[in-house]
């Protein structure tokens, strides 16, 4: 069981212009092979014009004129480059899209999850908190590298996978987390688990077969539940998400409910037509002047940029919804906010994940040496 060497992160696709600066000088190779020279802090600008690539390299001995290599392109001779105005260690690629232009980071696991783990939650966390997070984080990069080869990369840096943010986020507390629990993943039998974590929960975390995407479905059409992501006490008591609220008017319903081909007029009533085993909403039902129409909770908190589906909503005056709600985010897997409450008690980081993950061991997946 081992992470791979070297990991390729998706910092954007569909671009139609990039600037790319290296710190040291270096070299940029296009598919033919053919090579140019790149001044240090000079801005490299990469264009996608009509189908074709222009890149403009400022000090190119060989003229001003733009250069139309061959994708994919790759700098190389530098460990670090500049884009929009933040730094990434590792070496930068840019591979046509059909869309434009995909910037692709690749670089060491170990260096990818100290640019994530300070962007996942705050390095003035508890150590153990940060701990658990760079664990968690390493898991899910070890169950789910190449999910998106198809795409040139193995990651998303956002939200799809998880966020990334470069030499930039750094900070020498989340780098401890990182150094200290190196090569250390959450294991279920033998394998890295599908570590899924989310804000916090609300009180309880979900199953991840009561959420749309978070499982597999068996042979009879049903998701599969894991018997390590099932629904368990979150402590999320301290967050300032544990509890929120949002009005929405009658007309705010209607308009993002247009695009859903569910044409029920002015919304009138909302009721909950099913709740998960954790309390979350997982069917709605909305009666209108013209119609009534049935809408997935998940959907609605998309549509309606709801913290999560842990609400009850209910008409607080006329034309005006109330949705009343706690956690933030999906519920599935460890909470963060939980996390940090168990280890402000006094639990460490392997008592946290076994609690967020009941069943699974901690196990080294260490990256071969080159």
């Amino acid at each position: 069981m081992l992470l791979p060497e070297l990991i390729r992160i998706g910092l954007v696709q569909h671009a139609a212009t990039l600037s790319i600066s290296l710190g040291s000088p270096g070299l940029v190779t296009d598919a033919t092979g053919a090579t140019r020279s790149i001044v240090p802090e000079a801005p490299v600008t990469l264009a996608w014009r009509n189908g074709r690539l222009d890149m403009g390299l400022p000090g190119d001995p060989e003229g001003d004129e733009p250069w139309h290599p061959a994708l994919p392109v790759r700098f190389t001779g530098q460990e670090v480059f500049r884009w929009q105005g933040s730094d990434y260690q590792g070496r930068a690629e840019v591979l046509a899209d059909g869309h434009g232009l995909t910037l692709v980071d690749t670089l060491e696991p170990e260096t990818y999850l100290r640019g994530v783990v300070p962007r996942e939650v705050p390095s003035s966390w508890p150590m153990e908190a940060l701990k658990v997070q760079a664990i968690a984080a390493r898991t899910y990069l070890a169950a789910t590298v190449g999910r998106f080869a198809a795409e040139g990369f193995d990651l998303h840096a956002d939200e799809r996978s998880q966020v990334y943010g470069g030499k930039g986020a750094e900070h020498p507390r989340t780098d401890e987390a990182v150094r200290t629990t190196a090569g250390i993943v959450a294991t279920w039998q033998g394998a890295p688990i599908k570590a899924y974590y989310s804000s916090g929960a609300g009180g309880m975390t979900e199953a991840n077969d009561a959420v749309e995407g978070f499982a597999d479905k068996g042979t009879d059409g049903r998701p599969i539940g894991l018997p390590y992501l099932r629904s368990v006490v979150d402590f999320d008591w301290n967050s300032r998400r544990h509890a929120w609220s949002r009005e929405v008017t009658d007309a705010k319903m209607a308009e993002v409910l247009a695009p859903e081909a569910r044409p029920i007029g002015r919304p009138l009533a909302i009721e909950v037509a099913e709740r998960s085993g954790s309390g979350r909403v997982r069917w709605l039902r909305i009666r209108g002047t013209a119609g009534t129409a049935e809408i997935p909770g998940a959907r609605l908190r998309r549509l309606l940029r709801l913290d999560s589906t842990l609400f009850s909503v209910g008409l607080v005056r006329p034309g005006v919804f109330l949705f009343s709600g706690r956690g933030w985010g999906h519920g599935v897997g460890m909470s963060q906010s939980g996390a940090r409450q168990m280890a402000e008690w006094g639990f460490d980081h392997a008592e946290i994940l076994a609690h967020y993950y009941p069943g699974t061991r901690l196990e080294r997946a260490d990256a071969p040496t080159p």
